[in-house]
């Protein structure tokens, strides 16, 4: 059930300053992205040890997901990525390296197809921050009548900002049935629910005991806003 596209987005920092100024932007092209312990989403002062490298834990709580003749609906997700570096240019990069879920109904099998990279960026069209999937895949098994449905596609989904950190919803994202799936299966399944957020766990001891921080979010650093006089 692919409703755990990770990331780290919203919120963006031109809305912030904008909100706080009252001024239009044009512009907030980064030159970097950290990853921000608190919720600062411009040249964060609470930033990740660096270079030490980390691993983005995606935690994923209740969700559902529709196959047309079956809802898929699971209490907890959680997966892992490779080890990354909490700074990165422009875009941040990482590799879904395994995602899990528990308690699910309705199919009780579903596993994710990894890696998959997943990447975040900040679109200054919009000025706000997405999470996107290529090649995104799910089996999902044990359904009712013994159907198998397999579906896969790209997603892109927005990364928005809470009190405590940054988080993902699927709002309604789509999946395409692939080759292998039962008759019964839906042409299109719905991400219905599920929201993700994202905690990270730094490599400073055996994984997967490293030091872990709760809550993250991401942040522009090292350039100013440009605004319209």
């Amino acid at each position: 059930m692919k409703i755990l596209k990770l990331a780290i987005l919203t919120a963006t920092a031109a809305v912030a300053a904008m909100s706080f100024s009252g001024t239009p932007i044009a512009s907030a092209t980064p030159p970097w992205r950290g990853t921000c312990l608190k919720v600062e989403l411009l040249n964060c002062k609470n930033l990740a040890k660096h270079p030490l490298l980390g691993r983005v834990i995606s935690l994923v709580g209740p969700g559902e997901m529709n196959a047309g003749f079956v809802t898929v609906k699971c209490t907890s997700g959680e997966g892992w990525s490779n080890q990354v570096e909490s700074e990165q240019n422009g875009e941040s990069k990482f590799t879904l390296e395994s995602l899990t879920f528990s308690g699910c109904t309705g199919c009780t099998g579903n596993t994710v197809t990894t890696p998959q990279t997943v990447t975040s960026t900040m679109e200054t069209e919009t000025g706000g921050w997405r999470s996107k999937t290529e090649n995104a895949k799910v089996k999902l098994t044990g359904c009712p009548f013994g159907t198998t449905c397999i579906y896969e596609g790209n997603l892109n989904l927005e990364i928005q900002m809470g009190e405590t950190g940054a988080f993902v919803e699927p709002k309604g994202a789509t999946l395409k049935r692939g080759a292998g799936s039962g008759g019964l299966c839906a042409e299109t399944s719905k991400l219905e629910t599920g929201t993700t957020t994202f905690d990270w766990e730094l490599d400073n001891a055996a994984f997967p005991n490293g030091t872990r921080h709760k809550g993250t979010t991401p942040s522009l650093i090292g350039k100013e806003l440009i605004v319209v006089p």
